[in-house]
């Protein structure tokens, strides 16, 4: 799949998702909607319309996101990709396997550890600075 498509197909599926949609396991979407009661079991897999635009069952809450919502979503994403590559390129800089630094992006710190494949964990103590697991 060539990167044009795959941005396409990126893009429709975050246009067709209902806002409102926290997951299919969560008790309640968070317009307050059991997705139990909008389960379309007409095929298998079953489909719900809040992430499925062929599923047959309505849902007057579903609302879609628009074309500048996918904008800022694209703005965050690439902005969490920088702050963790920076952080990132910071964490092989110490040489070491595991441990604390300053955080580059923020005034917390970074808890690291490096396994021994090369993956990086990482999580700053700054709620929604940076988080993640190889």
């Amino acid at each position: 799949m060539t990167t044009k498509n795959w941005a396409a197909k990126r893009k429709a599926r975050f246009l067709s998702r209902c806002i409102h949609d926290i997951g299919a396991y969560a008790p309640n979407c968070a317009a307050g909607v059991d997705p139990n009661t909008i389960l379309d079991k007409t095929k298998q897999p079953y489909r719900r319309i809040c992430t499925n635009p062929e599923a047959t069952i309505p849902c007057d809450k579903r609302e879609l996101p628009t074309e500048a919502d996918y904008e800022a979503h694209l703005q965050k994403v690439l902005a969490d990709l920088n702050r963790m590559a920076k952080i990132r390129e910071a964490i092989i800089a110490t040489g070491q396997q595991q441990g604390r630094i300053d955080c580059p992006c923020c005034d917390g710190k970074v808890r690291f550890s490096i396994a021994s494949n090369g993956h990086v964990a990482a999580a700053c103590s700054t709620d929604g600075c940076a988080r993640w697991m190889e």
